[in-house]
């Protein structure tokens, strides 16, 4: 059996974000905001997830991570895909290597075909995630659904 510290995380986080702001260290801060969305969405603070998962992914766009990809699926799930991923998806890395961020950019398109009312399309985009998670066994916290 498995338990989330989502209070404690977040308490960490922050602090760490509040560092890394100040050091300028990017890279670092945007792993940090998207942890921290994470531990939000968890914690069922859904506005304060959405604040830090779209920072993360701003940040992850200027340093060219991708970052992006894992920022805009916890933004989908906390924003039920109510967000602007046509106009996101274009900052979103080609990065078939980092299957887990690749996977986290196919569930949020997802989710946004699905707030739409796109079944078919969201089905093909969690087939293909679903494809991805298998052939690289790629199987942890944030791609379980």
């Amino acid at each position: 059996m498995a338990s989330a510290r989502y209070q404690h995380g977040k308490e960490s986080l922050q602090k760490a974000a509040n560092l890394l702001e100040a050091t300028g260290a990017r890279f670092e801060l945007n792993m940090v905001l998207f942890h921290l969305a994470y531990c939000q969405f968890g914690l069922g603070e859904l506005g304060d997830a959405i604040h830090s998962a779209k920072k993360a992914f701003s940040g992850s766009c200027e340093t060219h991570d991708s970052r992006t990809m894992c920022a805009s699926w916890i933004w989908a799930r906390s924003c039920e895909g109510q967000l602007p991923f046509d106009d996101l998806k274009h900052s979103i890395p080609e990065r078939p290597d980092d299957v887990m961020s690749t996977v986290h950019a196919r569930l949020a398109e997802a989710s946004w075909h699905s707030f739409h009312g796109r079944s078919e399309q969201m089905l093909e985009c969690c087939e293909q995630a679903a494809r991805m998670i298998r052939e690289n066994r790629c199987i942890n916290s944030h791609t379980f659904l």
